[in-house]
């Protein structure tokens, strides 16, 4: 019989053998989730196996490259040029041209509503891309089928602007951005999947940074070489290139869906659910998603920027080419802090960098409403600038931290790219009606240039900068 010490040391050691069992099994359920979310492989037979064979266990996501994040993130710098480009530029040549003598920031507002409805096709491309099973692997199939709908899209809008087409290029318009919106849930899912997490803040700042180049790339493009005829042939060339090289970069293996996701594929209720965020069981995440839906409302306030510049900047002699110059000093300084703060955001977290990138932003917009020349006005978009990097250095990061499930990440990616679809969408719909009625002077004849006055711009910064706030508050809360 074993004395009352001895059985002491006894359940001691049975306790901590036990606990040891239970941090191991804790292990290795978290090198099994990072296994699934490297290749999208998971079967019942290969997890039996892994937990009884400690060195079959993949301990982790591999760590890239540098040169391999720089090609995941091609994209990226493609998605730049063509977002922002399109947003300052195209659109608003194409409402004058499109709609002349009538008020073409209400049909701005029109196209970037378009521009927005088409984000929602995000989660439904992200969850059927999470449950793809094809040879090529989850991300890569919809990169090249939304390719193959962006390309002839761009082609069609440059036929519908030569002819003044303007149903056709509101149809092809909504087509291409369709396009181009799975093209960038494909990326993301794929960025989710193949990058460490200890990478994650390099990751976010080098996305940051290359659609901020991408930005500055086009803009640079515009203000030199590039018309508006020539614009859309520009864009089908960098998709092509981009998709290339994202298809080499994507190092992806078949994906087994497990028999419970087999069960409940495409049923209503999983489609359903692309579209809800529990407000109680995703609390961190549907905060984010408000939070990303209030910042996207206020910076679409420089989508006006090119009526901007021809109604106050009184030595601005080419709105466009000064437009152009305003966007590439923004985004170059905007690169310049991108994958800094992105570092930075590993060791600090992610919302300080929110707080400080909202403050630099307001503080930009009230400089945008007080200047009236144009040198002023592009030293603030180089502050406004220094504010978005730093927000792009951390907006992606830090929807992958609160992400509900990492193994549909797509999916959720979908539903959080829906905020830069309603805000894309609201903003717009509340700045561009604002501009118009508080902007257009009561005195000017029907036959001139429509243009606006002073406080229309004003009102629209006002409501730009409570947005941006508004959103700064909302990712206070975030617990994780």
């Amino acid at each position: 019989m074993l004395k009352p010490k001895r059985m002491m040391v006894v359940s001691k050691e049975i306790k901590s053998t036990m606990s040891n069992a239970d941090v191991e099994q804790a292990s290795i359920s978290s090198e099994l989730s990072q296994r699934k979310r490297l290749s999208g492989a998971s079967s019942s037979v290969e997890e039996r196996g892994l937990l009884g064979e400690d060195d079959k266990i993949n301990k982790s996501i591999p760590h890239r490259s540098l040169f391999h994040l720089i090609a995941i993130n091609s994209f990226a710098f493609t998605y730049g040029i063509c977002i922002s480009t399109f947003g300052l530029i195209i659109l608003p040549l194409e409402s004058e041209a499109l709609w002349p003598n009538a008020q073409e920031a209400l049909l701005l507002s029109i196209f970037l509503a378009i521009c927005g409805l088409s984000q929602l096709s995000g989660p439904l491309a992200g969850y059927a891309s999470d449950l793809c099973t094809g040879s090529w692997g989850r991300r890569r199939p919809y990169l090249l089928g939304g390719a193959l709908v962006t390309i002839p899209s761009l082609l069609v809008l440059h036929y519908a602007s030569q002819t003044r087409n303007f149903g056709l290029y509101l149809s092809f318009f909504f087509c291409a951005m369709l396009g181009l919106n799975v093209m960038y849930t494909s990326y993301s899912g794929a960025l989710t999947d193949l990058v460490h997490d200890d990478q994650r803040g390099l990751a976010n700042g080098m996305m940051g940074a290359f659609s901020v180049l991408g930005a500055s790339f086009g803009f640079g493009c515009f203000s030199s070489f590039l018309t508006l005829n020539e614009a859309y042939f520009f864009y089908c060339i960098c998709i092509a290139v981009a998709v290339v090289i994202s298809l080499f970069a994507y190092t992806e293996e078949p994906f087994v869906p497990s028999g419970e996701m087999l069960e409940t594929a495409w049923s209503w209720s999983e489609i359903a659910k692309c579209y809800w965020i529990d407000r109680i069981e995703h609390y961190d995440f549907y905060l984010v998603f408000v939070s990303r839906t209030l910042y996207y409302m206020g910076i679409s306030a420089q989508t006006f920027m090119m009526f901007y510049f021809r109604d106050l900047i009184v030595d601005s002699d080419d709105p466009q080419a000064d437009v152009s110059y305003l966007a590439l000093i923004g985004q170059l300084s905007g690169a310049i802090v991108c994958i800094p703060m992105g570092i930075l955001s590993n060791k600090l977290g992610r919302k300080p960098l929110i707080y400080l990138s909202s403050f630099v932003i307001v503080g930009a917009y009230t400089g945008f409403s007080i200047t009236r020349h144009r040198d002023w006005a592009w030293v603030v978009g180089a502050i406004y600038g220094i504010g978005n990097g730093a927000y792009l250095s951390v907006d992606y990061a830090l929807a992958c931290d609160v992400l509900p499930d990492k193994n549909q990440a797509a999916r959720y990616l979908g539903i959080w790219s829906v905020g830069s679809f309603i805000g894309t969408l609201f903003g717009p719909l509340l700045i561009g009606p604002a501009l118009v009625i508080f902007g257009t002077p009561s005195t000017q004849p029907v036959s001139d240039k429509v243009t606006y006055e002073p406080l229309g711009y004003i009102v629209m910064i006002v409501i730009g900068s409570i947005c941006i706030t508004l959103g700064a508050i909302v990712v206070s809360f975030v617990r994780g």
